[in-house]
């Protein structure tokens, strides 16, 4: 039996830089959320006063603005509020009632630790029970990083005591045709260098039956510096993720979740991240699906020659000594305000590359989670044979690498005059074990195809952004359809809806509207805040509404049946027949998207010369 509930109004606060003083109740025991023989909630009465700084937007780009502590982005309850409280196996939580884009009630439960303190290059240890009733009331501090936006641009934000996850559960008067919710487990984007799980509100999927789940992991060189002979071991911010999910698997019946029904997704490096995870021996049977945005396990930024990198921020920060054990034990001594500000400036040209991320780890590594070419173990059916989405947006490439270095005229002079030099570097095919001229023909290849030998520039800038699309996202996303069809359900897409804003319009002033990397955010969280949420009656709510419930039914059954209303289904991927779902209003399957293109970078064989042996 369920007490009445106060109606409750929920609002965010932003553009401030002040403590924000409010009262908030202090949630009292009841009945326990979601555990297997009880369900309910209490009131409680005692209130407790608490400082809270508005949004944190890090890791997107200059033109954000932002409220800066060490939290992200926070709902602020108009009070009064109704507690609520859940017990798990690590302990008791008290969270809140928030309210929903269509305005159902659900909880939320934000700042949940999944594992303690991180020693600095060490694997994280599972969170030991505590005492008493936790609050889960805010987010955490969020793991360290340097911010990006205007403000603060340059100052290091955040904390090492930073590996906390949320978790948000429909009300239990709704939801109520099965005692268990399927569970979409969300890896936050930012280039394996910014970002948190609290800069993803699920407030539009909420409408829905699941259960989220969000996750902080540790960042640039305290989550992936690796000096690859096991004395610092790699893809710690990958292994803080798999502890999270096995906590969350732990722990999530008692959130009416579905432990044996779990959807990983992430955007961007997110969608990198789920694709590793579908081809880790180290997390198979740990989830059931993946929609990977954005990004996958063939996008080619896994980092090659990782030793040099750690090497290199030794000595920026003069810990020189060649030991590997010397140098983890000096890099101990800095504080991490000054590792992650030396991180930015490793370098080997104009435009920023990634340096710090995902690795291929000894096999001899301290509980290693990828010891193989994921693109090797996905192949060869090695991987996670489950049900998966992945796909990309239709102008990937403009953001933020093509439009850098169309603004910067030095970059274009020189990429023009050491084309040969300069483009494996650049578009990451400089450490494929290959004779000069073999790369020099690819690099002539590439020329040609994209930009019909003429020098790059503002005239040949569609071929630009067409190569940094293909390269970085399309096709990794296509090349991971075609070897994991063979196993498992695929879902390919293409988001080709152009809404009012655009992420890249916004930042770069583009002459055109485009559908950038990182656009599909607008349309399943409340993440970015300088684009507006989509008015009532627009198309843009429309395209929101028919995405998030997409993506649900795929969340539910891992297949994709709730599709767009002139679309009956949504077609397979098979490498026999390729076939991509066009996201927009209104939606189409369209057979062998962008084949020329594809055929191009497939007709490079440039996995015959990584993996000569197995390719």
């Amino acid at each position: 039996m369920h007490p009445q509930r106060e109606h409750v109004k929920y609002h965010r606060l932003v553009a401030t830089n002040r403590p924000y003083q409010m009262s908030i109740p202090r949630m009292e025991l009841g009945h326990e959320l979601g555990h297997p023989s009880h369900g309910g909630i209490s009131k409680g009465n005692e209130t407790l006063t608490q400082p809270i700084i508005g949004s944190i937007l890090t890791g997107i780009a200059t033109g954000f603005k932002q409220l800066v502590d060490t939290s992200t982005s926070i709902l602020l309850p108009s009070p009064p509020i109704e507690p609520v409280f859940v017990t798990t196996k690590s302990g008791k939580l008290r969270g809140q009632i928030l309210t929903s884009r269509g305005g159902q009630k659900y909880y939320a439960f934000t700042g949940i630790p999944y594992a303690e303190r991180a020693q600095r290059f060490e694997i994280a240890e599972p969170v030991r029970p505590w005492e008493g009733i936790r609050d889960a009331l805010k987010y955490s501090p969020i793991c360290p990083q340097v911010d990006r936006v205007i403000g603060k641009l340059g100052q290091v934000l955040g904390d090492e005591d930073c590996l906390y996850l949320n978790i948000y559960v429909p009300q239990e008067e709704r939801c109520t045709v099965s005692p268990r919710l399927p569970v979409l487990f969300h890896i936050h984007a930012g280039s394996f260098l910014t970002g948190s799980g609290g800069l993803y509100d699920p407030f539009f999927f909420m409408d829905e039956c699941v259960v989220y789940v969000s996750v902080n992991y540790r960042l640039g060189a305290l989550g992936f510096l690796t000096t690859d002979d096991g004395v610092i071991g790699g893809n710690l911010g990958i292994k803080d993720n798999l502890a999270a999910l096995k906590w969350t698997r732990e722990n999530v019946e008692y959130f009416r979740g579905d432990k044996n029904s779990i959807t990983l997704t992430g955007i961007s490096s997110g969608g990198m991240i789920s694709g590793h995870f579908m081809a880790s021996p180290a997390a198979k049977g740990l989830f059931h699906r993946v929609i990977a945005q954005s990004g996958s396990a063939m996008t080619p930024f896994i980092i090659r020659d990782p030793k040099q990198y750690a090497a290199r921020l030794g000595k920026l920060l003069n810990c020189n000594d060649e030991s590997s054990l010397k140098l983890k034990e000096c890099l101990k001594t800095k504080s991490y305000v000054d590792i992650i500000k030396e991180q930015s400036k490793i370098t080997d040209w104009i435009v920023d590359f990634v340096r710090f991320g995902p690795v291929i780890e000894p096999t001899d590594a301290l509980e290693p989670f990828q010891t193989k070419d994921p693109y090797l173990r996905i192949k060869n059916g090695e991987g996670s044979r489950v049900p998966l989405i992945t796909g990309v947006t239709k102008d990937e490439g403009i953001f933020i690498k093509a439009s850098a270095l169309l603004r910067n005229k030095q970059a274009l002079k020189e990429l023009n005059a050491n084309w040969y030099g300069l483009a494996p570097l650049v578009f990451l095919y400089d450490h494929i074990n290959m004779s000069a001229k073999e790369r020099n023909t690819i690099s002539d290849k590439i020329k040609e195809f994209y930009f019909q030998g003429k020098p790059i520039g503002q005239e040949t800038a569609q071929g630009l952004i067409d190569f940094n699309s293909d390269r970085y996202y399309n096709y990794g996303s296509w090349e991971e359809a075609t070897l994991h069809s063979k196993f498992a359900p695929t879902y390919h897409y293409t988001l080709m809806f152009q809404g009012r804003f655009s992420v890249a319009t916004l930042l770069f002033r583009l002459p055109k509207p485009v559908v950038s990397h990182g656009d599909d955010v607008q349309y399943l969280y409340r993440s970015y805040p300088i684009i507006p949420q989509p008015k009532r009656g627009s198309d843009g709510l429309k395209f929101s509404e028919h995405l998030i419930k997409l993506w649900v039914s795929f969340i539910t059954s891992g297949e994709p049946s709730d599709v767009y209303p002139n679309v009956k289904e949504w077609i397979p991927f098979t490498s026999q027949k390729p076939s991509t779902l066009l996201l927009d209003l209104p939606a189409e399957n369209f057979p062998d998207f962008r084949k020329e293109r594809m055929e191009f970078w497939k007709s490079l064989n440039l996995r015959k010369f990584e993996f000569p042996h197995d390719a």
